[in-house]
Formats: C-alpha cells, sequence, structure tokens
C-alpha cells in the first residue's frame, strides 16, 4: 500500500505545474511574444536562503532590479551581462550576436528600463500557473520598482526572514548566447508558519471577507497616455544630443490615446488637469456601439424610412414610374425623325465608301 501511494505521489508531482515548470514554459512564450525570440530554460535551481546568506546570491557584476509586491513585500531579480546584451540586441537590432571576448561594460538605469519589462511580464504570466496556493503567492502582484547599482544597496532593500532563490539558466536566440536569470522572492510569514494553533484558525475564519469590488477599487491602476508617436532610425537616436526638439505634431489634447505596454491603443480621451494634477477624462463609446440594433422589434427605436415591396424593389412602384417610361418612349421616337448624317469621306480614315456606310447603318 505504501509502494501504492508513493508511485501515485509521483506521477502526481510529474504532471504537476510547479514554480520552475510555469517559469520555464512563461520564459519561452514571453519572450516570443514581448520581443520575438527565442528563448528557452535549460537549466532551473530553487532553494531557501535566510536573510544572512543572501548576499552569496547576489554577483555585483550583474544587473540589479528591485520589484515591488503585495503587502510591502521587496523581491529581487540578478541578470548577467550576457543576457542583458542578447535583451538589448534584439530590442534596439532585432537580431543577438554571439558573445565576444571582453564585451563586460558597466550596466546602467537604460539597461534596466530595457530589461525590466521582460522580468516583470516573466513573473505576471507564470505566477497564474502554479497549481500550489503557496507557490502563485509567492510570485505575483510584482512590478518593476528601481535599479541599483550594486550589490550593497540591493542587500539593504531586502528585510524579510527568507527567500526563495530561484536560478533560470536560459539559452538566447537558438544558442548564440546563455546567461542567467536569478530571482530572490520573499516567503510571506503565512506560508512560513506552520504551527497550526486553531485560535488563530478560528480567528481568521470568523474576520470579515472582503469583496471583490472593493479590492478591484483599491488597485492601483498605471496609465500610459500617448500625445503622438514618434519614429527614428537607430542612427538618429545615437546622434541625439542635449537641445535637440522633435516635433511632435500635438495640436490639441483631446486626442490622447492610452496605450499599453506594448504600444497597443485601448482607449482615447481628453488630457487635462485637476487641482494641478495630470487628469484624462476618457471618451466612452455609444449604447448603440455596445448594442447595435439588428432585429424587427428594434425598428420601432430607430428612425428609417418605411419600404414595402415583395423584396426585389420593382412591383410596388411600377404604376408611380409609368410617367418616367412613357416620357422615354416619346423620346426614343423622336430620334427616328432627324435628317441623316452628312458625307464624311473627306475625312482621314474613311476613304472606303463601305466603311462610311456601315458606319452610318450603325448610327441609325
Amino acid at each position: 500500500m505504501h509502494r501504492k501511494v508513493m508511485l501515485g505521489q509521483q506521477d502526481r508531482q510529474a504532471r504537476a505545474m510547479s514554480l520552475p515548470k510555469a517559469l520555464r514554459l512563461s520564459t519561452a512564450k514571453v519572450a516570443n511574444k514581448m520581443l520575438g525570440m527565442a528563448m528557452a530554460v535549460i537549466g532551473a535551481r530553487q532553494s531557501l536562503s535566510s536573510g544572512p546568506n543572501l548576499p552569496e546570491h547576489v554577483p555585483d557584476d550583474h544587473l540589479l532590479l528591485l520589484f515591488d509586491g503585495a503587502r510591502g513585500r521587496i523581491a529581487a531579480a540578478m541578470l548577467e551581462p550576457a543576457l542583458v546584451g542578447g535583451l538589448m540586441q534584439q530590442q534596439t537590432m532585432g537580431n543577438v550576436t554571439p558573445q565576444t571576448e571582453g564585451e563586460g561594460r558597466r550596466l546602467t538605469a537604460t539597461d534596466a528600463a530595457i530589461c525590466a519589462p521582460f522580468v516583470e511580464e516573466l513573473l505576471s504570466r507564470a505566477g497564474e500557473l502554479p497549481e500550489e496556493a503557496s507557490e502563485r503567492d509567492l510570485i505575483s502582484g510584482y512590478t518593476f520598482g528601481a535599479h541599483v547599482e550594486d550589490a550593497r544597496l540591493l542587500l539593504l532593500s531586502l528585510d524579510a526572514a527568507e527567500y526563495e532563490v530561484i536560478q533560470l539558466t536560459l539559452d538566447i536566440a537558438a544558442g548564440k548566447r546563455q546567461g542567467t536569470l536569478t530571482l530572490l522572492l520573499p516567503v510571506a510569514e503565512e506560508v512560513c508558519d506552520h504551527s497550526g494553533d486553531p485560535e488563530d484558525d478560528a480567528a481568521a475564519q470568523a474576520a470579515p471577507k472582503v469583496g471583490l469590488d472593493k479590492v478591484v477599487l483599491r488597485l492601483d491602476v498605471e496609465l500610459r497616455i500617448a500625445l503622438s508617436t514618434l519614429t527614428l532610425s537607430l542612427g538618429k537616436v545615437q546622434g541625439l544630443a542635449v537641445g535637440d526638439i522633435f516635433d511632435l505634431d500635438v495640436r490639441a489634447f483631446d486626442q490622447a490615446t492610452v496605450v499599453t505596454r506594448d504600444g497597443r491603443s485601448i482607449a482615447r480621451g481628453t488630457l487635462g488637469q485637476i487641482d494641478g494634477t495630470r487628469a484624462l477624462q476618457l471618451e466612452h463609446q455609444s449604447k448603440a456601439q455596445r448594442s447595435p440594433r439588428r432585429r424587427a422589434s428594434d425598428r420601432s427605436a430607430l428612425d428609417l424610412p418605411k419600404v414595402s415591396g415583395d423584396g426585389t424593389g420593382t412591383q410596388e412602384h411600377l404604376h408611380d414610374a409609368a410617367p418616367a417610361l412613357a416620357d422615354m418612349r416619346d423620346l426614343e421616337d423622336g430620334f427616328a425623325d432627324l435628317p441623316d448624317l452628312p458625307d464624311m469621306s473627306d475625312l482621314p480614315g474613311f476613304e472606303e465608301e463601305d466603311e462610311l456606310q456601315t458606319l452610318q447603318a450603325g448610327i441609325r
């Protein structure tokens, strides 16, 4: 019986969606959707580390990013320079080149601004997949916070008692590069606490439940507003200098567009201000656009002319069209009284008598 139970558990674990498996699946999909590049996880390691042991997981030459989470949690992500270079090349040149010796350089806030959306989207997508609620809570709800210049400042920002350390070895652009992405995710206190005190469980059950509507209304929503779009070549961008001025062709603020992170337009509105704070008044679709009327029962509410007939548009109006048809017949009979055309044999192209006769017969 014990062997059967163990085999069943192993089979379930093989099919279950664990956190490393969710990250492996999400990495390939996010890289393809956001960047149009091939990326695969060829190695994944997960371990638990206490706060004093974190320095061994934070190398100083990596790109160091902080992420803000729910309930004041702070997570970190470290990207190896080879991975940063691949992400930069794909988003600027559209192609990834193999890594060469001496390519290392100081990673800056520009690198963080380009790489952070990829990590943020990876955490968001992977957070929905694990079967265990504790793993979903561990990785969900993080947004990019800040770029940190050195390991000392990053370690000062991480104040949780324990962290899940997840290191992903990534294959970039079908073998052109390999780099590591390391995540430091704080373990929530309620996840670490296994005391199982009955009084605490009873108090938690007796606590009032917060409705979904109140939770949604308390959420922070980031609006990205675009007044205009400008396309520049890479050479023009590299030649930018302080004092350069661009003509954005913005003549009115009533054509502002709300865009997603990938530039897709989702709404329009008018940009203004309320009490010194920027505000956007969204344009709502009319009721007719949301629910067009197509049924026969909706006809009474529409301002449409009355149409009758057999569907062909010929039977009901033949009587009204009779006078017009009679006038057309009289006009046709009048052409029969016209005189014959004059002789045009001296014109170029009409030398032959038979051609002239044929033309006059055709006109008659």
